[in-house]
């Protein structure tokens, strides 16, 4: 009787260690599914990365190309306006401004400064500038027009068209871009700045300025 008592406890254990290692083979291959599907996602996620980041490479090389091409462009409206020369029927316009200038030295403006058009304007649009220069002293060596704008100033250089480098008028023109429309001086009304800047042959420089209120009258 307890050689059978012995063999029943024998068999007992044998049973309870058989569902045990079946418990833990069971576990062990969920945990092997669930390290399987991690792999799996964890895969997928490094694709996914893969391919953002190849998109991320795609746009950068297409913003330098596209800054590329803006530098392009504007060296060559820069080259335009340059070469473009203001006919005087420009500067005959409801939307054109003749004034005095009258800085002196050296190097002065003088007689009148013209601009065309002075309001109500548009961005693309053509803005031309007519000045006369005299130099008292010295011959006028350059004349250039400065412009403020939101994306930085813009130097258009100045033509002799008229007279010559002792008295002459000076003209240039740009086109009107930049930023420079959402300006507004000191007071809040919507205005830029331009800046022209006679230099002699000595190198005595004359600075005078006028505000440019791009909207009404």
């Amino acid at each position: 009787m307890e050689r059978k008592w012995q063999a029943i406890m024998a068999l007992l254990v044998v049973a309870i260690l058989v569902g045990s290692l079946v418990s833990y083979q069971l576990g062990r291959n969920s945990l092997m599914q669930d390290l399987t599907e991690a792999q799996r996602e964890l895969n997928d996620l490094q694709q996914d990365l893969q391919e953002v980041q190849a998109k991320i490479q795609q746009l950068e090389k297409q913003i330098e190309a596209a800054q590329s091409e803006k530098e392009t462009l504007k060296k060559e409206l820069e080259l335009l306006e340059q070469s473009l020369v203001v006919p005087d029927s420009f500067f005959i316009s409801e939307r054109a401004i003749t004034s005095q200038v009258g800085k002196s030295g050296d190097v002065y403006f003088t007689k009148e400064l013209k601009i065309s058009p002075y309001y109500n304007l548009s961005y693309g649009e053509i803005q031309a500038f007519s000045v006369w220069v005299w130099g008292r002293v010295y011959s006028v060596k350059e004349v250039t027009a400065i412009i403020e704008t939101n994306e930085g100033n813009v130097t258009i250089p100045l033509k002799l068209v008229e007279g010559d480098r002792y008295l002459g008028r000076w003209t240039g023109l740009w086109i009107i871009r930049g930023g420079a429309l959402q300006r507004t001086n000191v007071m809040g009304f919507p205005a830029y700045t331009i800046w022209f800047r006679a230099i002699g042959v000595a190198g005595n420089a004359t600075l005078a300025n006028m505000e440019i209120r791009h909207t009404g009258k």
